[in-house]
């Protein structure tokens, strides 16, 4: 199994390194490296060797779409700290691997990374089983662990898979996307709800969570569908549905299977008279869409209209990068997350594992995603976000259609 490095003169390909190079070399000659703002971490310390990153992620597999958008992020924010001097005087490199949506394999390549690739810091994972897999590992060796996808630790309100150990959760937890919906979504269209997601642990978690808050708010259950990862056909859980003649869908179908869903709902008539919305609803989904999604609403962090300059030089970059469609959620965090490594570490003033962990605890970041400063809590190391109800329009733009203000994590530990 082959790993992929990318160091910070660019990626796998010629082409694309080229352009991330062209790209932020260009950004800090004319003086725009304001996205992290502060003196160079080359001039706090100076280290002996290359700061090393491993990412694990679905890259194949069902999942993939979330894992792809990942890296994408990743790899911008990597161009981009290299391009300002890179950490500890050097460039920082990245180990990639795919682990093909099995989260067996997830572990074993954090063991991997730890053991034989030497790296200081895992970052990636997308479900609840992967990073869960990955924390384990990276909990016994002491290795920083920096999760970006939402809902993969307060889900369960399990404290063991939420806090201490060697994880990072800088994903949104599942009250922060659930909170804004139920209120925003039952006001305007009815309380009658059904639920729909992809049958493994956060989906469920996720689910629960929201029944407790819909009927709470004086909403309904009327109809419950779980399906396996890998589903094609959508067609008898979209019958079911739509029997149930629900004023909203709120889904948790995840990855590729979201798009087969939501094309389903569509053509099969659920989307004429009822509302969907939940974390089906992704950017990085809309181009396979086409027009099903327009009108819907959906719970972000992340909104293009966020209006700060590093927020506005993502955009341009990322444009720069992958063409002028919808920015998906999880490659902002993904970016953005070098906000929150570069800062630890400069405030560690080392690489030293134990150091660069404690130093995520009450850490303050300048982010693309606030105009304040964010800060990941102690203990828990999460992080309280802005959130936003946001509107889906043609051409898979979005437009705030509610803030909900700075929502905890919901982690305490």
């Amino acid at each position: 199994m082959e790993l992929s490095k990318l160091d910070m003169m660019g990626s796998r390909t010629l082409s694309r390194r080229g352009l991330l190079k062209g790209a932020f070399g260009a950004a800090v000659t004319a003086g725009i490296g304001g996205a992290w703002t502060g003196p160079s971490l080359a001039s706090g310390f100076t280290a002996d060797r290359s700061f090393k990153i491993g990412f694990i992620a679905p890259l194949t597999g069902p999942i993939s779409p979330e894992g792809e958008a990942m890296r994408r992020g990743l790899e911008l924010g990597l161009a981009k700290i290299n391009a300002l001097g890179g950490l500890g005087g050097k460039p920082v490199e990245m180990v990639t691997q795919d682990n093909q949506s099995q989260p067996s394999m997830a572990s074993m390549l954090a063991k991997k990374f730890i053991q034989q690739e030497k790296v200081d810091l895992i970052v990636g994972t997308v479900t609840y089983d992967e990073t869960t897999a990955v924390r384990g590992i990276a909990s016994i060796y002491g290795t920083p662990f920096v999760q970006l996808e939402a809902g993969n630790y307060a889900a369960a309100g399990n404290k063991a898979d939420s806090c201490g150990g060697s994880m990072i959760p800088l994903g949104e937890t599942v009250p922060q996307m659930v909170d804004p919906i139920i209120p925003f979504m039952t006001s305007r269209f009815g309380k009658k709800w059904a639920f729909v997601g992809s049958d493994y642990q956060f989906p469920r978690d996720y689910t629960d969570y929201a029944k407790v808050k819909l009927v709470a708010a004086g909403g309904m259950v009327v109809a419950e569908e779980f399906a396996p990862l890998g589903t094609a056909d959508w067609s008898s859980v979209v019958s079911k549905l739509k029997a149930a003649a629900p004023d909203v869908v709120l889904s948790s179908v995840v990855g590729g299977d979201a798009i087969a869903f939501i094309k389903a709902a569509d053509s099969l008539g659920l989307l004429a008279k009822t509302k969907i919305t939940g974390i089906s609803l992704q950017p990085e989904f809309y181009p396979a869409l086409g027009s099903a999604v327009d009108g819907q609403f959906t719970v972000a962090r992340y909104t293009p209209e966020i209006n700060n300059e590093r927020n506005a030089e993502f955009i341009r970059e990322y444009k720069k990068a992958h063409g002028d469609g919808p920015i998906p959620s999880v490659a902002s965090a993904a970016f953005d997350c070098w906000n929150f490594i570069r800062a630890a570490v400069q405030r560690a003033g080392s690489f030293d594992a134990d150091k660069v962990l404690s130093a995520f605890d009450d850490l303050e970041v300048q982010s693309i995603l606030s105009e304040d400063a964010l800060k990941a809590a102690p203990a828990s190391r999460a992080v309280d976000y802005p959130m936003y109800v946001c509107e889906i329009l043609p051409g898979g733009t979005w437009k705030i259609a509610e803030s909900a203000g700075v929502l905890p994590s919901g982690l305490t530990c």
